[in-house]
């Protein structure tokens, strides 16, 4: 029985053998049938595409492909096809289905693939495609063109100066590749010779206005702000009415080349021709807030705001003409509107809502309120600190006099990868470490900085001034100013330097030597004028030199402190009460411009509020060397309540 069934199952496997064998040839022979008839159909397509039968080629081809899908040659052929005739997305699609490509259709493929890419994702396989389809002759150009195009688009500048550079050795007149030139010698850095280049390609009519924009961006990358602002002012005035974003782009660059009043006069243009326009009406209002016109300022933001309630510039504008003035709320409450509006686009410019973080922290901090602050700068934390992050995270340390903790978080800090933050990173490092009591790590910190590049210098300078080394300040300016004549900045901190060391004419001398070279620096104007009014000496010639400081910066109320005090000295006590006020509206927690106006009610035959003055000075904790004691004697004097 065994046996027999034993049998019976090998000849039921053997007939189960012979039939999928039988299965699997008619199957190949169906698929060698369906192979033949698709090539036969794809024969008669591609002569029905070169016969003008457009429609009837690609139905033949469909058909084709159809019959025999796993066809990569076949679905490279209907690809081409379709690439030939214009029909982008379907050939793309084709060409991607398709197995291993030919030359041909890798050069097609990234051809393609480069006009559709919109990130750099895409772009970057697009790339993929483009250089392995280079070798396919019939399309080298137009493949090098691209590659080039998608290289600079990608910033890499080094790869498209790399296919650039054998060319324009063959083709030494073609203006294209000049503009392309340009572009990639811009992105590695290699500004002045990117210059020559996209000057040449403004000559030719079809590239003109990209070589000028390309252009216009380069020379305000080197600094060259008045020559930017020619051009582009040059451009729009060319072929009628220019553009209101023309007018706009040019004001910008005039204010950056300090030709504010000419700027005025494009922005009064622009709004003449549209009193809506935003992007104008913020730039002004801008303008306004750098002379220190407030209410003028804030007409032109609220303009633009009532144009667009929610436009993020309008509204962080406002907050910081609004936080100048010390309206804490209504900046608060602008600042926030403007987050939420930038947080719902992602579209937004990349850094927008760290900057307004950073706003907000800013309000918090100047308003002493740490604790608000520090929801703001944990979010800043989130990702590397730029400069600023950095030196909003140093207020909040300083101002609590945190030191140590201070130190601790700038040493496992993560930073932005760039030399500004870098430098305020290393900077605050030593300073916090000078004031924990880590002398050693916090002077050699600032030692390296001293040994460095002008920048590093100066930031080594500012340090050691805000924790009063100043012996320390004044040799390694005067090292410093051997290594980088007469900056200005070095210069600065060598007279400060020697000012808060009691040597005043050297000091003098310092400063005048500075405003020979810049006639309008506003900080060393009111420095110089501040020395000699708190001396009580050359008080008229003080008093010129600070309004000159206010003329340049009328929001500044360290300044009006300054003009006010010169005033007082001067026996004006009306106009010093009128500085002095304007001043402690605008700093609310300075104690100097508290003490100074102490002295002013107290002798103007006011003790009570001159008593309220001084003993809110040493709540602030005065920092000038001898400021609090000067302060509890003036109370003593006063008697009545002692000195807190």
């Amino acid at each position: 029985m065994a046996a027999e069934v034993w049998v019976s199952r090998l000849w039921l496997g053997l007939v189960l053998s012979c039939f999928l064998t039988a299965c699997q040839t008619t199957g190949m022979r169906e698929t060698t049938v369906h192979r033949s008839q698709a090539l036969a159909l794809t024969a008669r397509a591609q002569l029905a595409l070169a016969e003008g039968q457009v429609e009837r080629g690609l139905k033949l081809f469909a058909q084709a492909v159809a019959l025999d899908p796993d066809s990569p040659e076949l679905r490279e052929e209907y690809g081409l096809a379709l690439a030939n005739l214009g029909i982008r997305e379907q050939a793309l699609e084709q060409l991607r289905r398709s197995g291993p490509l030919s030359a041909e259709g890798k050069a097609v493929l990234g051809l393609l693939a480069v006009q559709t890419a919109t990130t750099a994702e895409e772009l970057q396989q697009a790339v993929g495609y483009l250089e392995q389809g280079q070798g396919f002759l019939p399309y080298r150009d137009r493949v090098q063109q691209s590659l080039i195009e998608a290289y600079l688009r990608l910033g890499q500048g080094e790869k498209a100066w790399g296919l650039v550079a054998p060319l324009l050795e063959d083709h030494k007149d073609n203006l294209w590749l000049h503009f392309a030139a340009g572009q990639a010698l811009r992105q590695m850095g290699r500004l002045e010779v990117a210059e020559d280049y996209l000057r040449r390609a403004r000559s030719a009519p079809e590239l003109a206005g990209r070589a000028t924009s390309e252009l216009v961006e380069l020379l305000a990358q080197q600094g060259k702000f008045r020559q930017a602002a020619d051009l582009v002012g040059e451009t729009v005035r060319q072929g009628g009415t220019p553009t209101l974003p023309g007018l706009v782009r040019w004001a910008t660059l005039l204010l950056r080349a300090q030709d504010e009043a000419k700027a005025v006069e494009v922005l009064d243009e622009a709004l003449a021709r549209d009193p809506t326009y935003a992007d104008a009406l913020i730039l002004r209002g801008a303008v306004a807030f750098r002379r220190g016109r407030v209410d003028e300022a804030e007409h032109f933001y609220r303009r633009a705001l009532a144009v667009e309630p929610n436009d993020p510039d309008a509204l962080v504008g406002l907050a910081r003409l609004l936080l100048e003035v010390r309206r804490f709320a209504e900046a608060r409450e602008l600042l926030a509107r403007a987050r939420t509006v930038v947080a719902a686009h992602p579209q937004a410019a990349a850094g927008a809502e760290e900057e307004i973080v950073e706003e907000q922290a800013a309000v918090e901090l100047v308003a002493r309120q740490y604790t608000q602050a520090l929801p703001f700068l944990s979010a800043l934390s989130k990702g590397s600190l730029s400069r600023r992050g950095l030196a909003l995270w140093a207020e909040y340390f300083r101002g609590q006099e945190r030191y140590s903790e201070g130190l601790a978080f700038f040493d496992r800090a993560s930073v932005a990868p760039d030399q500004p933050a870098a430098l305020a990173a290393k900077a605050f490092r030593a300073e916090f470490a000078l004031l924990a009591g880590q002398e050693e790590q916090g002077l050699a910190l600032l030692a390296e900085l001293a040994s460095g590049a002008v920048e590093a210098v100066r930031v080594a300078l500012s340090t050691l001034l805000r924790v009063k080394r100043y012996e320390q300040a004044v040799q390694w300016a005067q090292e410093g100013l051997r290594r980088f004549a007469s900056d200005g900045e070095l210069l600065f901190s060598l007279a400060a330097a020697l000012e808060r060391s009691g040597r005043f004419a050297e000091a003098e001398q310092a400063f005048r030597q500075l405003l020979a070279q810049e006639p309008d620096n506003a900080s060393a104007l009111n420095y110089l004028g501040y020395m000699f009014a708190d001396r009580g000496v050359h008080l008229q010639e003080a008093k010129e030199l600070i309004e000159r400081a206010v003329a340049l910066d009328p929001l500044s109320g360290a300044y009006l402190d300054s003009l006010g005090w010169v005033y007082f000295r001067l026996g004006d006590w009306d106009r010093a009460e009128k500085y002095l006020t304007q001043a402690l509206a605008l700093e609310p927690f300075d104690p100097t411009i508290h003490e100074h106006l102490g002295d002013l009610y107290q002798a103007r035959g006011n003790p009570q509020r001159a008593r309220e003055l001084w003993q809110r000075a040493l709540q602030l904790k005065p920092d000038e060397e001898g400021q609090a004691e000067r302060i509890k004697e003036k109370l003593k004097g006063l008697g009545g309540a002692p000195a807190p």
